[in-house]
């Protein structure tokens, strides 16, 4: 890849994730089930989905050209955001968790967990504790998602629940990659020693927070279907 091509790569990558933080929230905001909100979520879905791809292409040129460091992190981040992405527009399409959704499911949640345990031999051997932080991360979720497997996808758990789990865990992942990156040269003279590491977690552990209200919200509008 040349220098020209992984720039306008680069500047690709960072547009389409600075519109994509912004959609996140739209949606939320907007009726659930009506045109603007579906409009706006298969523009967020997009516009992810462009974040992404460029992210694992970027991943895998930092790593060729030896910046082991950056181009792990940028591709764990690609896949934790891929798995919620896909899960979420899946379960949305079928209404249900079929078999090929269950296999996808399960393919993602192994590809994190593979993805994590390379990110803590990158940090055994490059002392990093951002792959530190992001290997035990990968390994987690890797780990609770084939977990989840076969206790959830076959016990009628809403498609609903699905869809804004799958949403809103894709959002945490968005801007956990801004955190890590974007918002690096900001923070990390803000934030000093452990204390840089909130930020890299703190958007799945708020995620993660909400949850529960967000579950009570549409039990108690009936639109847990």
């Amino acid at each position: 890849m040349n220098l020209t091509l992984h720039n306008a790569l680069l500047y690709l990558h960072i547009t389409a994730g600075f519109v994509s933080l912004i959609l996140f929230w739209l949606p939320i905001a907007t009726a659930k089930g009506k045109a603007m909100h579906r409009k706006i979520g298969k523009l967020y879905v997009y516009t992810m989905s462009i974040v992404v791809t460029s992210a694992f292409v970027l991943s895998i040129w930092r790593i060729s050209t030896g910046g082991y460091q950056a181009g792990l992190a940028l591709l764990f981040l690609s896949m934790i955001t891929l798995l919620p992405l896909v899960s979420g527009i899946q379960i949305l399409k079928a209404k249900k968790p079929s078999e090929s959704y269950r296999r996808l499911r399960l393919v993602l949640a192994v590809g994190n967990l593979i993805i994590g345990v390379v990110l803590l031999v990158g940090w055994y051997t490059l002392s990093s504790t951002l792959l530190l932080v992001f290997g035990i991360l990968g390994v987690a979720a890797g780990i609770a998602d084939i977990r989840r497997f076969g206790r959830e996808m076959g016990s009628g758990k809403s498609w609903l629940r699905e869809h804004y789990e799958g949403m809103l865990f894709s959002g945490a992942a968005a801007y956990t990659a801004f955190f890590a990156f974007g918002g690096n040269t900001l923070l990390s003279s803000i934030l000093v020693g452990w204390w840089a590491i909130l930020p890299w977690i703190l958007p799945t552990l708020l995620t993660f927070a909400l949850l529960p209200l967000v579950h009570k919200h549409y039990k108690q509008t009936n639109k847990m279907v």
